[in-house]
This record gives structure tokens, sequence and C-alpha cells, in this order.
């Protein structure tokens, strides 16, 4: 049996359903997957644990935002890392795949999305892709940027990185009149003037920026209310706002209580840093007010500006970033045709497909190594 082992910092929620489909896919196969993580902070209070999921040592070097060298694991064929300079355990698996360790892969998102990176990190990152035997690319276009730099592009699997998107298609269906009519009401909320924001409320979002920008479209309609589902470090900074009516903190939410809140919504106000969330926005057919301000990851790229999102210059001010969600939610005809829109699109995207793509990449790799090519 070719064992295949996947190293990450911790197993979110939303990777469970794609593992657990991957691990049964590739068994049908004679593959065996197995998970490992390390002990990444979780201040986003989304990790979960499974019966296949080891955790490994993890050293950190320099605090959080430093260097990670983690104990992997030996008794693999492949090995599936992050793309990531960080991860020191990285260089140790690529010089050791000439001899006898495992051949390694790497999974990522092909260049860097959310943060700034000079010239020279960005050089060892792509000397540090180049060394793997395989690259599964979160989107076509990282895929497209390590192929630029070097990558044979035989040697990739484009995976169109998404969520369970069947499973919150079920979810929003399952939401009736009455259980909405009732979440509207025990929140104060207008029909027709309420946004969400869903994801870590955290520095990299730009929670501060998201607060005033509340405080203004309140100002400009009195029925504004932003609906905010999510967890992290600067959930201190929503107190203001809950207090003066403009925002309704709702903490992580999973299936049907998401479902409600998105179902309640009209559009999401994402300022900073798109990831997955843009999946969610499209399969709820929520269009996404935000700014081009270089911090968004891969799956940024899913949206469109005027069919799915709203994109506003990095400079904006809170203020015109808040007349910009209201003016949507007050044309109905154009938010209608965007919200029609984000359904389309949505369907371009989904976790059987993913998994199918990860499962073929695997075999891919498993069988250029046997004809050693």
């Amino acid at each position: 049996m070719t064992r295949v082992a996947v190293v990450w910092p911790y197993l979110p929620a939303y990777r469970v359903a794609f593992c657990e489909r991957a691990r049964r896919d590739l068994a049908d196969h004679g593959v065996d997957l197995r998970l490992y993580t390390g002990h990444a902070g979780n201040e986003r209070r989304d990790a979960r644990t499974a019966e296949w999921h080891q955790r490994i040592p993890d050293l950190h070097i320099g605090g959080s935002a430093g260097a990670h060298l983690r104990r992997l694991p030996r008794e693999c064929d492949l090995l599936i890392v992050e793309q990531a300079i960080k991860n020191l355990e990285s260089y140790i698996a690529v010089a050791a795949q000439h001899g006898a360790g495992p051949a390694v892969a790497m999974w990522g998102h092909g260049r860097s999305y959310s943060t700034l990176q000079g010239a020279g990190r960005a050089a060892v990152k792509q000397w540090l892709t180049r060394r793997s035997r395989w690259f599964f690319a979160y989107t076509r276009p990282g895929a497209d940027y390590v192929v630029a730099h070097g990558f044979p592009r035989t040697r990739i699997t484009v995976l169109n990185n998404t969520i369970d998107t069947e499973s919150l298609r079920a979810s929003l269906s399952a939401v009736t009149p009455a259980e909405l009519a009732r979440f509207r009401a025990g929140n104060g909320l207008s029909e027709s003037k309420t946004a969400v924001f869903v994801g870590g409320v955290d520095h990299a979002k730009d929670i501060r920026f998201l607060m005033q920008a509340a405080q203004e479209a309140r100002r400009l309609c009195p029925e504004f209310t932003l609906l905010v589902v999510g967890a992290g470090d600067e959930s201190v900074l929503l107190t203001p706002q809950q207090t003066s009516g403009s925002v309704r903190s709702l903490g992580r939410l999973e299936g049907k209580q998401l479902a409600t809140a998105l179902a309640s919504a009209r559009v999401m106000m994402i300022p900073s840093a798109i990831g997955l969330v843009a999946v969610d926005a499209l399969t709820a057919g929520l269009p996404i007010v935000t700014r081009d301000n270089l911090s968004h990851g891969p799956e940024a790229d899913y949206l469109v500006d005027g069919r799915t999102s709203r994109w506003l210059p990095a400079a904006c001010s809170p203020a015109e970033y808040a007349q910009e969600a209201i003016q949507l939610m007050s044309d109905s005809e154009r938010l209608s045709a965007m919200r029609a829109a984000c359904l389309i699109d949505s369907q371009d995207y989904s976790l059987d497909a993913m998994v199918e793509t990860f499962v073929q990449g695997v075999l891919a790799w498993s069988d250029i190594e046997r004809a050693g090519l």
C-alpha cells in the first residue's frame, strides 16, 4: 500500500470533510492517507481532531510569527507539506528525498497573496518549491506562477480550493421563512439592510476599519446592521458598535446556524483578506464589498467586480466603503442580478471536484514515480 502523509499547522473545521473523502477515495486505489499537525495557536477556534489525525512535536522559533520545526513522519512514500519558507522541516525533507526520505510534494498558493514578500523571500520560496516532486495549487493563477518560476506544469494539480458547498446549500435550503423571521426579530434586523461578515475577528481582516464602516453605514441608514460571524483576538473591538446597535456579534457558527445568518443578509462586507469566504458568499448568493488592497487570498480570484463583488480602491475611507454597501443594498435591481450571478458562479466550486483532483494528483505522482521519471 502507498502511504501518503500530509503535514499542516492544524486541522481546521472546513478541511475535515475534504480529508475524510480524500482518505476514502484514495483507499479505493490502495493509498493510505494520514494527517499530521503541529500545535499552532487557534484563536479562531476552528481546530478539529480525527482518528486519522496525529499530533507531531512542533518547535516555535521566534514566536508565533517566526519559524517552525516539526518532527516529520518517517513511514510514508509521499510527504505533502505546506509551501511555506518558515517551516524549517521542509528544507530537511527536500534534501532527504534524494536519500532514504520520502518524496516531497507541496500544497499552497503558488505565490504570496495575503502578505507582502520581498524579492529575496519570494526567491527562496520558489527555490524550495522547485525541489518538490509535485505541487498542489489552490488555484490556476497560483499554478501559472510556479510554472513561470521553473516548476514543470506536468507535475501540478490545480485543486480549485473550496469548502463543502453541498452541505452549505443543504443548510441554506433548510432555513424556513418562519425561522428566518424569528432570527431577524431576535436580532433586530431589517430585511433589506443587513450585511454579514464571516471570518477571523483579527488584525488580518482589518476589523477596526470594518467597525468604523459599520458605524458610518448605521449613520447613513438607521436600519443597517452588520452581523459578525467569527472569533479572534480583536473581538473586543466589536463591543462599542454592539452597544450602538450597528453590529451583532454571533461568534463562530456552523451548519444551520451559519446558514440562517447568511440567509438574513443581503451582502457581505469583507474589507480585507478574502479567502475561502468567497465560496461561502457565492454559494449563499451574497455579493462581497471589499477593497483592492493586496491582502486577499487566491480564492478572491473567484470573484468578478461588478458581477459578484464590488472592489473599492485600497485607500477608500470607512465612510466610502459604507456608502458603497448601502448603495448596493438599496439598488434592488442591481443587487438581484449580482445575487443571481453569485449562485451561477458557485457551481464551479465543489468539494467533490476538489477531492477528485487531489486524488488524481496523488495517483499521477505515483504513476510517474513507478515509471522512474
